[in-house]
């Protein structure tokens, strides 16, 4: 069985020119998918398959890499009317107004959180259908928290975490109260001298003198 790959696809209308720029998980880079965005989704219904060409752009062993390359890609081509897309990625064909794409680095800790939950599954010898029973989930959001699916709820992750004996993860984070961020802006916007009034002067004295 061939290995999965990515690709990132143009489809073209042969009618009118206008196309989609997507990004696709396949085994076989001739396959039929045109792509999942409303727009192309509604013409290729419309008029057909056989109206529409698809021609692979490029090709990514890793999913990252491909959404990245898809991305600059749309954002090329937004402004162009004859371009079916309507935001800078296809998001596997979730609808909507324009959404900013997440930076990467918060892209790789889902995955990585993902991976990490994935792995704990596997190493109780869980099935998926068993752990989405005990989160009360579906086992499509247990498989998308488990790609690090950013669409997932918060709350989801967590009960899932808390299934595998994981929340410590969570309270972790909790109880970490430093803020090293706002603290070095606070202390920068500190006055350079203190002024106290005569009477403020007194009371700190006599606070001081307790000590």
């Amino acid at each position: 069985m061939a290995t999965p790959f990515y690709v990132v696809y143009r489809t073209t209308n042969l009618k009118t020119g206008e196309f989609y720029i997507g990004c696709h998980k396949t085994r076989f880079v001739d396959d039929e998918y045109l792509g999942s965005g409303a727009e192309i989704r509604k013409a290729v219904r419309r008029q057909g398959k056989e109206e529409f060409e698809k021609k692979v752009l490029h090709s990514f062993e890793d999913r990252i890499r491909a959404e990245e390359k898809e991305t600059e890609l749309i954002g090329l081509s937004l402004n162009d009317p004859l371009c079916y897309n309507v935001r800078p990625r296809s998001s596997g064909g979730n609808t909507g107004g324009v959404m900013t794409p997440l930076p990467l680095p918060v892209r790789r800790v889902l995955e990585r959180l993902g991976e990490d939950i994935r792995n704990a599954r596997k190493r109780r010898r869980i099935p998926v259908a068993v752990l989405a029973e005990r989160a009360s989930l579906s086992r499509t959001t247990l498989t998308k928290i488990e790609k690090g699916d950013p669409g997932v709820g918060l709350g989801s992750v967590s009960v899932v975490l808390f299934s595998l004996g994981m929340i410590d993860r969570l309270e972790r984070l909790v109880e970490t109260r430093s803020d090293d961020v706002g603290l070095m802006l606070q202390d920068e916007a500190l006055p350079k001298r203190v002024r106290l009034k005569p009477w403020e002067r007194s009371e700190i004295a006599a606070q001081m003198s307790k000590l």
